[in-house]
């Protein structure tokens, strides 16, 4: 490949494509040497077509295509021995050429597809290992087209360039093989091949070019719609807004849809129209030859004329090819685009480390920390307090003061903009992020569940828990009774994202699943929410009887449960405004009184008992 850069590699081949090409280059040589053998066989074959056509005349062998060779070979044979080895010569050829076409084609898919999946794995370890900050730019069918979209357009690019460079080498030999048997024909069909691609080819390019770009958008929109659709099913059908969902996705469709129609329409225009006129031309040609040449002449001519207009023909699909492989890749550019665009995102800085996570856990500290997503509006203030070990920690306030923020600083989702988070004596920002969550457990209030069994998930954050482990974690989280109240009980499918189970039954699976990890901190993001107070009560109780050694961090906004917490902080406006124990914060008259007396209408539920077991 390296004589197509040499040329000019910023017009011949495109920065996207030439990066493609130096991914495994040992198989475009093997491609390039395969290419080179089967337009050598292609040659042979025409040279002996000519000397088949002489034989058939009875003129000899051509003096033009090794006739020296050729009558020291043949000499003395009858014409007979000469046509049926000549004939023999020609099928061996043919086979040979399909041969070597298969093993190119085979190749060139493997090398395409090869270099397809390792993008398609490259973007999905990008993904996962992105900044949250990400997520929050990207909707999530936007991600998911570039996932399993994006790639493709390597495939189809490489598949274009490998039946470029077949095309080229082929055109290339057959065309010195024409130029010796007629160099007027050749030079009218190579001037009309070259007029037709500067001036239709290249053009056609970059329109093919901006339709595949609209295509692309297009479906990307189109995909997001679709998520937006299935995720939000329940409260579109609430509205009884289908059609309105339905006519969105249908008017990006009919737009995308119109692209690849004229993408297709402009894809197959060249090599047809080229084909068409290089025809006429030769039959033009030959018109032109039976008036101008005497009977004589046209006769001892018919076998160059019959070489030429097989050598010809076999080089039609060829250049065709050429214009097919510039146009195909004029269409995968915006899918190369996209691959370069998702495999280029950056490392999430946090996930590293110099430290691993202190094997025991005396406290977490938050000092001086503050966070905030743009630059105008602080989540959170200056905050300080500690969550110390073995002990229940809940953290309160209204919707929006920071608790989720919290969190994610805890989880080392993201970092404090000023402050530190300290485990023990450890800066989490120095601590490796997977050494630190192998020591956590989270449920949050919004619980995904795994497409599959009950099993499945719950074996998904313990893949070698035995089924007493199993049990013994959905009786604490109070799961077990309804699980074997299903059909299959633990062999029982949920669907996707769990929407065949009430809220309560999801969250009481995720709080099970989050036990089996045995973990030293387990996190409790409005886990509870979705059963009622007394329910809530008893997990707590349940959860805390089972958990000497474990520190729990319990976010809930259900107060009446959260005064038998060990301690609690108060957040108001991402600032911590009050820290202690329940006693001491009903006593203090300030927010957290405040926000209790709202909820005094409940009845509050006593845990009798409470202990650590």
């Amino acid at each position: 490949m390296r004589f197509l850069w040499a040329l000019n590699p910023n017009r011949i081949l495109p920065p996207e494509i030439r990066d493609l090409l130096r991914e495994d280059s040992k198989w475009a040589w093997i491609l390039f040497g395969i290419a080179g053998v089967s337009a050598l066989v292609e040659a042979a074959t025409l040279a002996n077509f000519l000397f088949l056509g002489n034989a058939v005349f009875d003129q000899g062998i051509s003096s033009k295509l090794g006739g020296l060779i050729g009558e020291r070979v043949f000499a003395g044979h009858s014409r007979q021995v000469l046509l049926a080895t000549l004939s023999s010569t020609f099928i061996a050829l043919v086979i040979l050429r399909f041969t070597l076409g298969l093993a190119y084609s085979y190749l060139g898919s493997m090398w395409s597809s090869r270099i397809t999946r390792r993008l398609h794995k490259k973007i999905m370890q990008k993904i996962v290992s992105s900044p949250m900050e990400m997520f929050d730019e990207h909707q999530l069918g936007e991600i998911v087209y570039g996932l399993l979209s994006a790639p493709t357009g390597a495939f189809a690019a490489l598949g274009s360039v490998t039946g470029l460079m077949s095309a080229i080498i082929l055109i290339s030999t057959l065309g010195v093989m024409l130029l010796i048997i007629s160099p007027w024909l050749l030079l009218t069909a190579f001037l009309i091949a070259v007029l037709w691609f500067v001036t239709i080819v290249r053009s056609l390019q970059k329109r093919v070019q901006l339709h595949s770009f609209q295509r692309y958008t297009q479906q990307s929109i189109g995909m997001n719609i679709a998520t937006d659709t299935i995720n939000g099913i329940r409260d579109i059908r609430s509205l009884a807004a289908e059609d309105k969902w339905v006519g969105e996705f249908s008017s990006v469709v009919d737009l995308w849809e119109t692209a690849r129609v004229r993408m297709g329409i402009l894809g197959s225009l060249p090599t047809s129209a080229l084909q068409a006129l290089l025809q006429i031309a030769f039959a033009g040609g030959i018109i032109f030859a039976a008036f101008v040449l005497s009977s004589g002449d046209l006769e001892a001519q018919l076998p160059v004329i019959g070489v030429f207009a097989y050598g010809l023909f076999r080089m039609y699909p060829a250049i065709g090819q050429v214009s097919g492989a510039w146009i195909g890749i004029s269409q995968a550019i915006p899918s190369l685009k996209a691959a370069a665009e998702w495999t280029g995102l950056p490392e999430d800085p946090l996930g590293g480390g110099t430290q691993e996570a202190p094997s025991q856990l005396s406290a977490i500290r938050f000092q001086g920390v503050s966070f905030s997503y743009d630059e105008t509006s602080p989540v959170l203030i200056d905050a300080d307090f500690c969550i110390k070990a073995n002990e229940i920690t809940a953290i309160v306030g209204t919707s929006g003061a920071g608790k989720s923020t919290i969190v994610d600083l805890l989880l080392k989702f993201r970092s404090p903009k000023q402050g530190t988070v300290w485990l023990g004596d450890q800066d989490l920002n120095d601590v490796v992020r997977s050494s630190w969550l192998g020591q956590v457990a989270l449920v949050r209030q919004d619980v995904f569940l795994f497409a599959g069994t009950v099993r499945d998930n719950l074996l998904a954050y313990k893949p070698d828990a035995t089924d007493e482990e199993l049990t013994l974690a959905c009786r604490r989280a109070g799961a077990l009774e309804f699980i074997d109240a299903m059909p299959e009980r633990m062999e029982t499918r949920v669907s996707e994202r769990g929407a065949s189970l009430s809220g309560g039954q999801r969250q009481r699976i995720a709080i099970a699943r989050a036990l089996l990890r045995n973990s030293e901190v387990l996190i409790l993001d409005e886990a509870m929410s979705a059963v009622d107070g007394e329910t809530e009560a008893q997990l707590l109780q349940s959860l805390v009887s089972g958990s000497a050694n474990q520190t729990i961090v319990l976010i809930s906004h259900r107060l009446t449960t959260v005064q038998y917490a060990d301690y609690i902080i108060v957040l108001d406006g991402g600032r911590v405004v009050e820290q202690g124990t329940h006693a001491d914060l009903i006593a203090g008259h300030g927010r957290y009184r405040e926000l209790f007396s709202t909820q005094a209408g409940e009845e509050p539920v006593v845990l009798s008992d409470v202990g650590r077991g």
